[in-house]
């Protein structure tokens, strides 16, 4: 049995923000910050399901008061014979002025538990610059206007952020907000049965409620950069046209936990979610959070991870976990941007320097932005335009993609300062491979069972159905199936 105690340090995530009269840079300097943990809590994961006698066997320590109220579905996504890994997760509640670490080693060293953490803080650093398409380099230096007159994306395929929240009210992001279709808005039912009561438009895992309302603007920049109103005549381009997860993982004030971004991550694997955006982390890291990530692997949802902004090879959680995809930052001049992390853990990077896009303040405003928070959702923008072109695709898939397609700068190759270099919308959007529309059940051979697997989308209403593309699931997409099944898959 390998039994694991942890004590992280947690550094400040990937959003640096500069007024145009001081710049400020609030990354970490020198290795990692520790950030502190929640002083009433202990995250425990057991080796399996506890039972009664294990919670019974924690809860008779004198530290602890009281269990921490956790939702999750009842099975794994991927195994619906095996039970959802956050069954084997609890939350203990302590008394006032425990020694977490050290209550920590102990709880530990009990049979049956895989390991005992601090529920560590996380955080976001920013300040404002100024305000739209002729501001804004990063679609232009990453070729996505190329990559548009491929596709400009779908809004059947969603994209998860983590983060502060997002404005229900900008101008530029109507339309582009995730209905839970198996959730009635304020009936008090878990309709759905994933563990939530009534999460029809995303959850707060801050405040434990279904209200995910950006009070920072971190959140609704990070949505804007990928899917505000495209070719829309306001504000912004987005990268795509895509339907965005809100799921709140830090506060109004910019704090954030590691319980926080790793029960949004399961969330976003088991609520469909193609990808999940997270531009933030901190040092150390946290086995529930690692565990979340080979979730989402698992389930073939790319996490996309910002750096950091440290200025260091120090790892930044989770984007240093292998299973994350590990975003830098460069400038409008193709050059690493000073603040952004580099090392061996780098995937590719994107621009991330004054960085222009939506934020909460009024429906109408705008403003600049630096850090690597600012360049993961241009790269989770074009892995929504490629999971338009083929939504099939593995999550190990859009990683290569994203890297063989990337422009090398630098040394040639691999190297540590850019990864395996800059995003390129165009030639990876050209190289991503068709889906066969018409393989309506994957098991690459059309046969009958895929004009039955159709037949089941259209009558439920499932969006999938949408052959043609135009939103509306009529008799039109039945003639778009069968003229694509007569042709066949080339």
């Amino acid at each position: 049995m390998n039994r694991r105690f942890r004590l992280a340090s947690y550094g400040l995530t990937a959003c640096i923000a500069a007024s145009a009269a001081h710049a400020q840079h609030l990354g970490l300097q020198d290795g990692e910050l520790d950030l502190g943990h929640v002083a009433d809590e202990l995250i425990i994961g057991f080796d399996d399901v506890p039972t009664a006698e294990s919670i019974e066997a924690i809860s008779g320590l004198v530290e602890v008061t009281g269990w921490k109220e956790t939702r999750h579905p009842t099975w794994a996504k991927h195994d619906r014979s095996a039970p959802h890994p956050l069954a084997k997760v609890r939350i203990a509640k302590l008394s006032d002025g425990v020694d977490v670490v050290e209550l920590a080693q102990r709880v530990a060293q009990i049979p049956g538990v895989r390991y005992a953490e601090p529920n560590g803080h996380t955080m976001i650093a920013l300040v404002p610059n100024d305000p739209r398409y002729n501001q804004q380099y990063g679609p232009k230096i990453a070729k996505f206007e190329g990559a548009w007159d491929i596709t400009t994306g779908s809004r059947n395929i969603v994209i998860a952020v983590a983060d502060t929240g997002i404005s229900w009210t900008h101008e530029d992001l109507a339309g582009i907000y995730w209905v839970n279709p198996g959730e009635i808005a304020g009936n008090g039912i878990d309709d759905d049965g994933n563990g939530f009561v009534d999460d029809w438009r995303g959850w707060n895992f801050i405040n434990n409620n279904n209200n995910p309302q950006d009070g920072h603007s971190h959140g609704t920049h990070v949505s804007g950069t990928i899917a505000a109103g495209l070719n829309n005549g306001i504000g912004v381009a987005g990268m795509a046209n895509v339907t965005i997860m809100p799921l709140q993982v830090f506060s109004a004030g910019g704090g954030g936990t590691w319980e926080a971004i790793a029960y949004a991550i399961y969330y976003a694997v088991d609520n469909g979610a193609h990808a999940l955006n997270y531009s933030g982390g901190g040092g150390g890291g946290a086995q529930v959070l690692a565990d979340a990530c080979k979730y989402a692997d698992q389930n073939g949802m790319p996490v996309i991870a910002a750096a950091g902004n440290n200025n260091s090879q120090s790892p930044f959680y989770p984007a240093y976990y292998p299973e994350a995809i590990a975003i830098g930052a460069t400038n409008a001049s193709d050059n690493r941007a000073g603040f952004s992390n580099y090392g061996n853990w780098i995937d590719v990077v994107a621009p991330g320097e004054d960085i222009v896009s939506t934020v909460h303040w009024t429906n109408s405003s705008y403003e600049f932005y630096s850090g690597t928070s600012m360049a993961a959702p241009h790269v989770s923008g074009l892995v929504a335009l490629m999971y338009t072109k083929n939504p099939g695709l593995s999550g190990a898939e859009v990683r290569q993609l994203l890297r063989s397609n990337a422009d090398d700068l630098g040394a040639p190759g691999f190297d540590i300062q850019f990864g395996w270099g800059r995003i390129n919308a165009l030639k990876t959007l050209q190289n991503t491979p068709a889906a066969c529309y018409a393989d309506c059940n994957g098991d690459t051979v059309l046969n009958t069972q895929d004009l039955l697997c159709f037949l089941n989308l259209y009558t439920s209403g499932n969006a999938k159905a949408d052959c043609n593309g135009d939103t509306v699931i009529n008799t039109q997409d039945v003639l778009c199936f069968l003229n694509l099944y007569t042709a066949g898959c080339n």
